[in-house]
């Protein structure tokens, strides 16, 4: 978990990094600078989410996938048919 909120800090600080680089003594290129950064961010930091949120999806599916049934309150198995 440690991992995946560390990337998308690491994600949104190289966003932030990128866009502070970019400076332009001419105004007009500046703002168009400032604008494209922007768009640019909007893009970046939903798609981190979305491809961290599907990494953890997937590990927790395979977790889930992987480990054997435990026996219910009963002592059942609850894959097993019940008479």
């Amino acid at each position: 978990m440690h991992l995946f909120v560390g990337c998308k800090i690491l994600l949104m600080a190289a966003a932030s990094s990128s866009n502070s680089q970019r400076g332009s003594s001419n105004r007009k290129q500046t703002v168009i600078a400032v604008l494209i950064g922007a768009g640019w961010r909007a893009v970046r930091v939903p798609v981190a989410t979305l491809w961290l949120n599907w990494q953890i999806r997937s590990r927790q599916w395979t977790l889930q996938t992987s480990l054997p049934d435990a026996p219910g309150p009963d002592g059942r198995v609850p894959s097993e048919s019940r008479p």
